[in-house]
C-alpha cells in the first residue's frame, strides 16, 4: 500500500508529476467478482476487494459492508470505526447517519453516538441541518437533534449552497436556512444545488435550474446528475454524455452509465465494463471492471494541505549553505505570524480545481454582486456596481480572467478566500469575510525548523538484566513519542516465594528480563512514554486485574483512539474440565484456577471498548507444561488448550502452537519466543511488519528450539476477522501518520 502522504510531492515544480500523485491519493470503489475496494487512478489495487459493498471515500473515511454489517474503514484498509450497523452513508460535515436496528441515528467520526438512532427516515447533514422524520412527515433538525425550522416537510433534501429542496403546505421549491421560501415551482421535483445548478424534473425529462429558479438548461435529458468540476452527467435516449453549465455537450453521448467528476475524474460504463475518464473525455483506465462509483481523495483536504504547508515551511526554514548563523537567526525572526498556514490549501487548489470552469451565475441586486460557482468549492460573491453588471452579464466567461486565487477549506471542501476578475481591464476584488468557523479549519499548529535529536543518553539508564544478552544493548531508538500507545507489561517469574511447598524449578526462568527489556522496546523503540507503560513484576491476582482495568478504562476514555499492548511472560494453564486457558498470577496455584485469570478475560479486557489496535504478546504456554518445571509436577499429560475466539481489534502473537511448551533459551537468558521477537525489532530498527515478523518467529524459534532443546516450538498469530485480510502489513508504528498522537521527545 502507497503511504498516503506520498502527496508531498504536490510541492515539486512539475506541474504533471504533481497531478499524477494527487491522483494516486483518487481512491475509487471497484467490484471484482463480486467483492468490492479500492483502486487509485493508475488502476492498482490499494485496498484488495473483500467487502460485500463499499462506498466512496468522504472526509477520508469510507463506509464498507462486511459480513451483513457496515463500518468505516480509512485510507490504509483499516478499522476506523467497526462493522457494526445495518447500513450506512458517508460522512459529511465530520457527521455520518446510519441505521441501528431499523432506525437512523447519527454518529461523530470517532464512532460515537450524537444523536441517537430513532428516526425512520433520515439524511445526511448538510450546512449543519439534515432531514428526519417517518414517510410523508419530516423534520428540519440540527446537530443537537432539535428542531431547527418550525413547520414538517411532506417531501425534501437537506441543505446545499444555502437552500434547501422541501415540499410543503402545497408548495414545492426551496427554503432558506430562517426557513422561508427563497424558490417556488411547479415542477415535479427538484433536486440539491451544485455548483449554482439543481436538477429539475418536468414531464418525465430533466435540466437544471439557477439560484433564482430560473432554467438554466431546458429539461431534455433522459436522465442527469449534478453539477461537479463545471460538467454533469446527462443521459439522451440510452447514451450517457457530459454538459457544461451552459448545456453546451462537452463529452459526446457513447457511456452505458456515467457518475459525477470528481477531482478531474469520472467512472463511466463502456460495453458492459467500467473505466475511468478526464474532464476532457480520455481514457484514464479502459473499461476492465466489473463496477467503479464516484473517485474521491482518501485523506481530508486539510490533511494533504498541512502536509504541504509543512513541508514547505521545513524548506524554508533549513538553514542554506552559504548563510551565516546571524542571517539565519535574522530570517527566522523576520517570519510573520501565520506566514505558512494556508499556502497549502491554494497550492492543492492550483491541481485539483479547473479555473477555465469558474463561472459568473446570476446577479444578486440587493448584494450588488454576482454569485460565482467554482468547481468542487463553496460560491462566493464578487462585489461589482449595478451599472456596470449590467454589461457584465453578457460577456462569454472567457472574457474573465481570474487572478490571484486564494483558497481554504470547511467540511473538506474548498473556500475561495480571496480572488481578483479581470474584466475589460478592470480589476474586481473579493476578499472573504472574516469567519471564525473557516479560521476553526485551516489554522494548525505550525512546525519546528529542525526536528531535535534524541538524546540517546537519557535512554541507556541501567535495566537489571541476566547475562547482557546482545538484544539488551544497543536498542534502536525512535525519535518520536506515540502518545497514545499504553501497554500493561507482566513478567511472573518467582512464583515459589508466593506459594508454600513450590521449588525454585517451578518458576519461569528469565521471564522477569524478558518483561523489563520488552519494556525498555516499547520505550525506546516505538516511542511509548513511560508513563504509559505498565511494568509488573511477579504480579499477583489483584494486581494484574488492576492493570488491565485500567487498560480498559483508557480504551473508553481515549474513545477508539488509544493502542493497547498486553505483554506475559509467566506460567499459564488449562481449566481441567473447560481446557480453558487460564494466566497463572504468581500467587496462583493451578490447582485453584477458578482465582487466575481466563485468557479470554483478557481478550474481553482489550476489546470492550473500541480501539484503534490490541496487540497481545504472549510468551507462555497453556498445556499444563513450563519452561523448565511445571507448577503441578504430577499433571503427566498435556492437554490442548481450547483457544478463545478472537474479536474486536485483536492481534495476538503466541509463543507456541498445539501442546508445544514455550520455552527459555538459556544463552540469552530470555524465554524463547520473546527473545527473537527482540531480535527482530533490534535488526529491522522496530520497523517489521506483522507478517514478515510472525514468519521470522516461526522460523527461527522453531529451528533453534529443535537444535537445543530437541522440542519443537512454532509460534503463532491469531486476528480478528476484521483483521483477516491486512494484518500482515500492520507495524508497531501505529500512529505514524498522525501528528497529533505523536511529538519530538524532549
Amino acid at each position: 500500500m502507497k503511504p498516503i502522504l506520498a502527496c508531498l510531492l504536490l510541492i515539486i515544480a512539475n506541474s504533471v508529476i504533481a497531478q499524477s500523485a494527487i491522483g494516486q491519493q483518487i481512491y475509487i470503489p471497484a467490484n471484482s467478482n463480486g467483492y468490492w475496494g479500492f483502486i487509485n487512478t493508475t488502476g492498482e489495487w490499494v485496498i484488495e476487494p473483500q467487502y460485500e459493498d463499499a462506498q466512496s471515500f468522504s472526509e477520508g473515511l469510507a463506509a464498507v459492508k462486511y459480513y451483513g454489517k457496515w463500518g468505516y474503514i480509512d485510507a490504509q484498509g483499516k478499522w476506523h470505526i467497526q462493522p457494526k450497523f445495518a447500513d450506512a452513508k458517508m460522512f459529511h460535515e465530520g457527521i455520518a447517519c446510519v441505521l441501528q436496528f431499523d432506525h437512523w441515528g447519527y454518529i461523530d467520526m470517532s464512532g460515537q453516538w450524537i444523536i441517537q438512532p430513532k428516526f425512520k427516515k433520515a439524511s445526511a447533514f448538510g450546512e449543519k441541518k439534515a432531514l428526519v422524520g417517518s414517510e410523508g412527515n419530516l423534520r428540519i433538525i440540527d446537530r443537537s437533534g432539535s428542531s431547527a425550522i418550525s413547520f414538517p416537510v411532506r417531501d425534501g433534501i437537506t441543505f446545499s449552497e444555502g437552500l434547501a429542496y422541501v415540499e410543503y403546505d402545497g408548495y414545492k421549491g426551496y427554503i432558506n436556512p430562517k426557513g422561508q421560501w427563497q424558490i417556488r415551482h411547479p415542477y415535479e421535483k427538484s433536486f440539491s444545488f451544485s455548483e449554482g445548478l439543481a436538477i429539475f424534473k418536468l414531464n418525465s425529462q430533466y435540466g437544471f435550474l439557477d439560484v433564482l429558479g430560473k432554467k438554466a438548461v431546458e429539461p431534455v435529458f433522459r436522465d442527469a446528475t449534478r453539477f461537479s468540476g463545471g460538467l454533469a452527467a446527462v443521459r439522451q435516449y440510452q447514451s450517457w454524455g457530459y454538459i457544461n453549465a451552459y448545456g453546451e455537450v462537452v463529452i459526446n453521448y457513447k457511456y452505458e452509465d456515467a457518475t459525477p467528476f470528481q477531482y478531474g475524474y469520472a467512472a463511466v460504463k463502456k460495453d458492459g465494463k467500467y473505466g475511468l475518464i478526464n474532464s476532457d473525455g480520455g481514457w484514464v483506465l479502459e473499461p476492465r471492471f466489473d463496477q467503479l462509483k464516484k473517485p474521491n481523495l482518501a485523506v481530508p483536504l486539510k490533511t494533504i494541505s498541512e502536509a504541504i504547508t509543512r513541508q514547505k515551511y521545513q524548506s524554508w526554514a533549513e538553514r542554506g549553505e552559504f548563510e551565516t548563523s546571524e542571517d539565519y537567526q535574522r530570517r527566522l525572526e523576520s517570519m510573520q505570524s501565520g506566514a505558512f498556514t494556508d499556502g497549502g490549501y491554494t497550492e492543492l487548489a492550483s491541481l485539483l480545481i479547473p479555473r477555465q470552469r469558474i463561472r459568473l451565475g446570476r446577479y444578486l441586486a440587493d448584494y450588488e454582486a454576482f454569485m460565482v460557482h467554482v468547481p468542487y468549492a463553496l460560491p462566493f460573491m464578487l462585489p461589482v456596481d449595478i451599472e456596470e453588471a449590467r454589461y457584465i452579464a453578457d460577456l462569454p466567461g472567457s472574457a474573465i480572467n481570474w487572478d490571484s486565487l486564494q483558497y481554504s477549506a470547511i467540511n473538506d471542501r474548498f473556500v475561495v478566500s480571496a480572488a481578483v476578475a479581470i474584466i475589460n481591464g478592470k480589476a474586481y476584488r473579493y476578499q472573504a469575510p472574516n469567519r471564525t468557523d473557516l479560521k476553526s479549519q485551516v489554522t494548525f499548529t505550525k512546525p519546528v525548523a529542525t526536528i531535535p535529536n534524541l538524546d540517546r543518553e537519557a535512554f541507556k539508564k541501567d535495566i537489571p538484566i541476566s547475562n547482557g544478552s546482545d538484544v539488551d544493548q544497543n536498542i534502536p531508538v525512535y525519535k518520536w513519542q506515540q502518545d497514545q500507545i499504553f501497554a500493561l507489561v507482566i513478567g511472573n517469574e518467582d512464583y515459589s516465594s508466593y506459594q508454600n511447598g513450590l521449588e525454585h524449578e517451578s518458576d519461569v526462568p528469565y521471564a522477569e528480563n524478558d518483561a523489563r527489556v520488552f519494556a525498555e522496546y516499547l520505550k525506546k523503540t516505538f516511542g511509548v512514554p513511560e508513563s504509559n507503560i505498565q511494568l509488573l513484576i511477579n504480579g499477583t491476582t489483584g494486581q494484574i486485574r488492576q492493570g488491565l482495568s485500567k487498560l480498559k478504562a483508557i480504551s473508553k476514555a481515549w474513545e477508539g483512539k488509544a493502542t493497547l499492548i498486553f505483554y506475559y511472560a509467566g506460567h499459564g494453564a488449562p481449566h481441567q474440565v473447560s481446557e480453558k486457558p487460564y494466566l497463572l498470577p504468581v500467587d496462583v496455584n493451578a490447582n485453584n484456577l477458578e482465582y487466575g485469570i481466563a485468557l479470554e478475560e483478557v481478550y474481553d479486557y482489550l476489546s470492550r471498548y473500541e480501539t484503534r489496535r490490541s496487540l497481545v504478546f504472549m510468551d507462555a504456554c497453556f498445556t499444563g507444561a513450563g519452561r523448565e518445571k511445571a507448577l503441578l509436577a504430577s499433571r503427566g499429560v498435556r492437554i490442548q488448550p481450547k483457544t478463545p475466539f478472537v474479536l474486536g481489534n485483536l492481534v495476538v502473537f503466541s509463543a507456541t502452537s498445539g501442546r508445544q511448551t514455550a520455552l527459555p533459551y538459556h544463552a540469552k537468558s530470555h524465554g524463547m519466543f520473546t527473545y527473537f521477537l527482540l531480535k527482530a525489532w533490534q535488526e529491522s530498527d522496530g520497523k517489521m511488519k506483522y507478517g514478515p515478523l510472525a514468519e521470522y518467529l516461526q522460523e527461527m524459534v522453531n529451528k533453534t528450539s529443535v537444535l537445543l532443546n530437541s522440542k519443537e516450538q512454532v509460534p503463532t498469530v491469531k486476528v480478528s476477522p476484521i483483521f483477516e485480510y491486512t494484518w500482515k502489513d500492520f507495524d508497531m508504528y501505529l500512529d505514524s501518520t498522525s501528528s497529533s498522537s505523536k511529538r519530538p521527545f524532549d
